[in-house]
């Protein structure tokens, strides 16, 4: 019987790398996007997914800062499903401003959807997984929130939330056979850094051990990898994706 996965900001460069990675390993996709003008590109790349891999895909749209929202994708992605045997909490957001410029609306919209929205998708989710006794979590954090982001510290302090909940998640959902984890992506391709030019992305990979920026099809390989049965016995862990970028 295949498994089922569900991915918000599925629209995204690792969630749409992340849904085909699961898709090519068999598992049902469930994509999640925010906008209802985007909903009909996620809805071909789902059509994509089931004619390339042969598995059964969904897109619905919902805003993960809004708890109501989160409850009913849940709801629609078990009734298409049957089951949810994992959660991948992709979709975020970011402001860059410096901390004593950043305005209160960019604030609260950042922590909004990047803790908000990771706590009420785990909620319910969570609830299901409990039920089942049985499932895996796995939410999209940031190499900022463990060494921090001068620039975007709105956006560090909401990742360093994600990784906090991750762990206190992680020890609640234990005994129902849950697994809670985070993959912590460093300079990733396209996404947030394509707003930077060739010679600023140059620069920054000169702080990285392994001097490139990584690919979202690595980072969708760390999120795969925590879902599935090869990571039964981790639990609470921030996997760092980030090219040994150094301190």
């Amino acid at each position: 019987m295949n498994k089922n996965v569900m991915i918000t900001g599925a629209n995204g460069d690792i969630g749409r790398a992340s849904a085909r990675r699961f898709a090519r390993e068999g598992w049902n996709v469930c994509l999640c996007g925010h906008r209802e003008s985007s909903l009909y590109s996620l809805k071909e790349f789902a059509e994509e997914l089931s004619e390339s891999y042969g598995i059964r895909a969904l897109a619905i749209c919902g805003d993960v800062s809004v708890k109501r929202d989160c409850e009913a994708m849940v709801a629609a992605a078990l009734e298409h499903a049957g089951t949810l045997d994992a959660l991948v909490n992709n979709a975020g957001t970011i402001a860059y401003s410096l901390m004593i410029r950043t305005r209160q609306e960019d604030y609260k919209r950042v922590q909004s959807c990047n803790q908000e929205g990771v706590f009420y998708m785990m909620q319910a989710a969570g609830q299901i997984m409990k039920k089942q006794m049985g499932g895996s979590i796995v939410n999209v954090s940031s190499i900022a929130g463990i060494k921090g982001c001068a620039g975007a510290t709105a956006y560090a302090a909401s990742k360093g939330a994600v990784n906090a909940m991750t762990k206190s998640a992680a020890v609640e959902l234990a005994p129902y056979h849950v697994r809670v984890n985070a993959v912590a992506p460093g300079m990733i391709e396209g996404g947030l850094s394509d707003i930077m030019g060739s010679e600023q992305k140059q620069r920054a990979s000169q702080s990285i051990a392994l001097k490139r920026f990584g690919l979202p099809q690595e980072v969708a390989e760390g999120i795969y990898f925590l879902a599935s049965e090869a990571a039964s016995y981790i639990t609470g862990s921030i996997l760092r994706i980030d090219g040994g970028l150094l301190e």
